[in-house]
C-alpha cells in the first residue's frame, strides 16, 4: 500500500495545478483512477481558490483510489508497477 501510495501521491499534487506537468508515465500512472474521482474532486474545490485546500483533495483523492482498491487490483497494479 505504501509503494503505491508513494506512486500515486507525487502524481495526484500535480493535478491541475497551475505550472505543474505530469510526464508521460504519470499522466498513465493518473489514468489510473476513475473519471468519477476526478469530478468529485472538481465538485469538492470549486469554491476554493488556496492551493493549500486544494492540495488536501487532491490527497484526498489518490488516499480515497489506493485505499479502495481490491486486493486482487492492489497487487496486481503492484507487480505492474514494480
Amino acid at each position: 500500500m505504501s509503494r503505491l501510495l508513494d506512486e500515486f501521491v507525487p502524481v495526484t499534487l500535480k493535478y491541475q495545478k497551475t505550472g505543474q506537468f505530469m510526464n508521460k508515465y504519470e499522466e498513465r500512472l493518473f489514468n489510473n483512477i476513475s473519471e468519477s474521482a476526478k469530478t468529485l474532486y472538481k465538485k469538492e474545490v470549486e469554491s476554493y481558490t488556496d492551493e493549500s485546500i486544494r492540495d488536501y483533495y487532491r490527497l484526498k483523492m489518490a488516499v480515497d483510489f489506493v485505499c479502495n482498491m481490491t486486493d486482487g487490483y492492489a497487487k496486481k497494479l503492484h507487480d505492474t508497477l514494480f
